[in-house]
């Protein structure tokens, strides 16, 4: 079982935009119906989603004495036989701010902390060391580089045939270049990533972008009422060695 992670900002030099007021209008009115049709997640509906999802377990990790040899063989082999590519792409744009910048990466520290065994103990070095640069919300270039600098290299680092998994934290709409947010999505998951996506805030202006991004709705889709709310979530994680005893309770 092998992990490799990376981490890009969506940082990206100011710029100024302008957007005619219907097309204004019209995103209001898209805006308004799509944060009613997603509203936040409690934080256990967050924390079984990004569990089962995300990181990939559910009622058969961690098998108990009782199991019989063959079965428990089955299950430690499939789980060598999964690796997967993990990406982080965290907003440092100046409407998030350092403070919540700061939370997010606490957050996918203890995410990374549960995952399974491989390279974790590395990831959570470099997420320490991780900066705040304020900007823009540069979606689309942080897509882009995944799928051309990590994803698309032979010399990245990344294990050949693994599960690619992207992880987006933001608190809204791109502004950079927004016309290629989603086609460059689009082109990095028909390349094999799944794209994952954590929207943070009560309200969202640009939440049916973020509906886009996802890979899909039901299960790489987070809504997280605030950044704190996302850090209490994951805290909700179970350590990997009790897996198979929250999901008993659960059932």
């Amino acid at each position: 079982m092998t992990l490799f992670y990376a981490l890009i900002l969506i940082g990206g030099v100011m710029q100024c935009s302008a957007h005619a007021l219907t097309v204004e209008q019209l995103d209001k009115q898209i805006e308004r119906k799509v944060n009613a049709l997603t509203p936040p997640q409690s934080s256990q509906t967050i924390a079984h989603k990004l569990m089962s999802n995300f990181l990939g377990y559910d009622d058969t990790d961690e098998p108990s004495r009782r199991i019989r040899r063959g079965s428990e063989n089955l299950v430690r082999a499939r789980r060598k036989s999964e690796s997967y590519n993990v990406v982080y792409l965290i907003d440092s744009s100046n409407s998030l701010g350092q403070r919540n910048f700061t939370i997010a990466l606490n957050a996918l520290k203890l995410l990374t902390s549960k995952s399974r065994p491989g390279t974790r103990k590395e990831a959570y070095r470099q997420l320490s060391k991780v900066p705040f640069i304020a900007g823009t919300t540069n979606t689309q270039e942080a897509l882009n580089l995944a799928q051309r600098e990590l994803f698309g290299k032979k010399n990245s680092g990344a294990t050949p045939g693994a599960i690619g998994r992207v992880l987006i934290i933001t608190d809204g709409l791109s502004n950079v270049q927004r016309n290629l947010t989603l086609f460059n999505a689009y082109k990095l998951k028909m390349a094999g990533p799944e794209i994952y996506v954590v929207a943070v805030g009560q309200y969202l202006y640009g939440l049916h972008e973020l509906v886009g991004l996802a890979s899909s709705t039901e299960n790489h889709l987070f809504r997280a009422q605030s950044m704190r709310g996302l850090e209490g979530a994951v805290r909700l994680i179970p350590k990997p060695s009790m897996y198979r005893k929250y999901y008993k309770h659960r059932n």
